[in-house]
């Protein structure tokens, strides 16, 4: 089964998972900081073979990677897998100090978290990978542009003008997706959309589903 078959109800589990990294991250545990910037941004866990290649990922980040804001909130940028760029904005202020607190004192080169990927991994409930978080990630941002897209109603009534407004809504929902998983609109349609999240918007603006399935 892949991310984007993980189904919309399942999105609502990690939903709760987010809340108890949460906890666990601001007892003090570094696996589970790492597993809230994953859930908090959609970024790659990463690893240790990629980072001497210089690819990185939350849990290989470096302070040279962070950036502290004046008004507190923290931008991450590093390049990740397959050497694209990957750029994220945290505003939650807990998330935020959180990152902060690892940062604080570190010299460029020196990782942020001390915890590996196998780690954050373990710290994770059975049956949860931190990348399924990316599919919390691209739901929320295509739900959101979705709801905020002006596609019908009112339908026009002309059958490919509508398709037309409709597929516009659905490219713009899946560029808004991949620019928050830094990959392409096709990869986060595919690989990352849920299916229910078109399928849901279709039925409520009252056009066929066959509409926005790939």
């Amino acid at each position: 089964v892949g991310l984007a078959d993980f189904g919309r109800e399942h999105v609502g589990e990690l939903e709760g998972i987010e809340a108890d990294l949460r906890k666990q991250a601001l007892a003090g545990s570094d696996a589970h900081a790492i597993g809230l910037v994953i859930a908090h941004t959609g970024l790659r866990v990463g690893g240790e073979d990629s980072a001497a290649d210089g690819h990185f990922g939350v849990s290989t980040l470096q302070a040279k990677h962070v950036t502290v804001n004046r008004n507190g909130t923290v931008d991450l940028k590093y390049i990740g897998k397959a050497g694209h760029e990957n750029v994220a904005h945290i505003e939650d202020k807990e998330v935020a100090k959180l990152v902060q607190k690892h940062v604080k004192g570190k010299k460029p080169g020196e990782r942020v978290f001390e915890a590996n990927a196998a780690a954050v991994r373990r710290a994770m409930p059975a049956g949860v990978h931190p990348k399924d978080f990316r599919t919390v990630m691209a739901a929320r941002t295509a739900e959101t542009t979705l709801a905020a897209h002006k596609p019908p109603p009112p339908l026009t009534g002309d059958e490919k003008k509508d398709m037309r407004l409709v597929l516009a809504a659905v490219k713009a929902a899946s560029a808004k997706t991949a620019l928050a998983l830094n990959n392409t609109p096709a990869v986060a349609r595919k690989a990352y959309i849920p299916p229910e999240t078109f399928t849901a918007w279709a039925k409520k603006v009252g056009v066929p589903e066959a509409w926005v399935q790939r």
